[in-house]
């Protein structure tokens, strides 16, 4: 018997049909991270969402479960695909898209993060030439390089998104990608907002550092041992898991009573220290797009952050940028923005109408939405 072709959804609900490869993130809220992205692509697309098996999850189980005995013995567990982030979930994730895919005929199939979830979907194009492949890269060139990450990898996809202009030209240049480009990462500016009360400093000076991937944190601890006994009215208030505070500075900082600690906060929570300090110090060792720095634009804080990778792309010149890894000159920022608040109130407030009008979802989504209509 000759089984029936796929139909497009195209022809049933007069949108194009999209098969959305996505997962979520631990470190993420429902107001951080891409999820904003989800309901401005359904509104161009009919999505439907990868989604394994239960049979797939039971075997994932299973395998994780004879695995158990080799890394209890000290065996180091074999790593599947190109890239690091490729795990035996989203193996499981990718699984799925391809037999959806072979399932139904797609127009696009949209990858959200290529680092994550791509390592056999060219498989989909096998099925059904037709079908468009679209994807985000987040990590920034150096992850590319120190992964030895060579031409060629990307070769399926028929457009990729760089979250930085230092990614677009590195994925082009180096990986050979002929048809990338430059979108800004969305912040979810309805959510992220300033606080209705102002940032008064008043008996002492609140920072937060969030986050703790790519971060400088040599650099945090040497700016908290400087600050600790000369300007005592420095609060600082550090977001990470705690499964990540595990160098030396994470210990040298823990030593002052000045220093909280959060972790698996919630977004409420999150949004709450966003309105409670005065200021975010954002140490970054290189970056595309960032959340956190994001978020804070999109509250109207303060932001002191390292000039690296693709923070220009974002941050233009609503915040104060450090060039150097010299605790001196962040030390430098941190007071002068204490000693002119009432300016830097004023720029960030004019860094939260820049995030309004360049980085809301409902304007970056739609770009996105676009490049994936027009293959």
């Amino acid at each position: 018997m000759i089984a029936p072709m796929p139909v497009p959804l195209a022809a049933t609900t007069g949108k194009p049909s999209m098969l959305l490869i996505t997962a979520r993130y631990a470190h993420h809220g429902a107001h951080s991270g891409l999820e904003p992205l989800h309901a401005i692509l359904e509104q161009n697309f009919a999505v439907d969402v990868a989604k394994p098996s239960r049979t797939a999850k039971a075997a994932l189980a299973l395998d994780r479960f004879s695995h158990l005995i080799p890394r209890l013995m000290g065996q180091p567990p074999q790593q599947a695909g190109w890239s690091p982030y490729y795990t035996p979930s989203a193996s499981l994730v990718e699984g799925a898209a391809i037999r959806q895919a072979r399932q139904k005929r797609y127009d696009v199939v949209f990858c959200e993060s290529i680092e994550k979830f791509h390592d056999r979907l060219g498989l989909i194009k096998q099925a059904h030439p037709g079908c468009r492949l679209v994807g985000m890269v987040h990590q920034p060139p150096s992850w590319w390089r120190l992964n030895a990450i060579s031409a060629g990898v990307l070769d399926d996809f028929d457009a990729v998104i760089a979250l930085s202009r230092q990614s677009r030209d590195h994925v082009e240049r180096e990986l050979g990608v002929r048809s990338v480009a430059f979108v800004n990462h969305g912040v979810d500016v309805t959510y992220f907002r300033p606080p209705e009360a102002d940032r008064a400093i008043q008996d002492g000076f609140d920072i937060c550092v969030v986050g703790d991937w790519l971060r400088d944190f040599d650099l945090v601890a040497q700016t908290i041992e400087r600050t600790s006994a000369e300007t005592p009215s420095f609060r600082w208030h550090l977001v990470l898991p705690t499964a990540a505070r595990t160098t030396d500075a994470h210990y040298r900082a823990a030593r002052y009573n000045n220093v909280r600690w959060y972790s698996n906060i919630s977004d409420e929570a999150l949004l709450a220290l966003y309105h409670r300090c005065h200021a975010m110090f954002l140490p970054l060792i290189d970056a595309t797009a960032n959340n956190a720095m994001m978020e804070a634009l999109s509250c109207a804080l303060p932001i002191i952050v390292s000039d690296v990778g693709g923070v220009r792309d974002y941050a233009g010149e609503y915040v104060d940028y450090v060039g150097t890894r010299d605790p001196a000159d962040v030390i430098a920022s941190l007071r002068a923005c204490v000693a002119d608040y009432p300016a830097k109130r004023l720029r960030a407030a004019a860094g939260r109408e820049h995030a309004r009008t360049h980085l809301a979802w409902t304007k970056v989504g739609l770009q996105m939405a676009a490049i994936a209509k027009s293959l």
